[in-house]
């Protein structure tokens, strides 16, 4: 909570990842945050559906750069 300004205008995203009594919990713990920031992401199903987006992203990047360089048979 030291790291929140008084103005509401922050964002805090929480990539952090664990179990509580067998329940998926982040790092931050939102209850004593939500009322204090602009927006937040939740977990389970914040941070995690973007990481998938960007992995298959770099896939076909890496993808297109394979095509361009299979005639030099890397």
């Amino acid at each position: 909570q030291s790291f929140l300004r008084d103005d509401g205008s922050q964002i805090v995203v929480d990539v952090g990842y664990g179990h509580i009594d067998g329940k998926p919990v982040g790092d931050v713990n939102i209850d004593t945050i939500k009322d204090k920031v602009a927006s937040y992401t939740p977990v389970p199903g914040g941070v995690g559906p973007i990481t998938v987006a960007c992995i298959f992203d770099n896939v076909f990047v890496l993808q297109s750069y394979l095509d361009v360089l299979k005639p030099y048979k890397l």
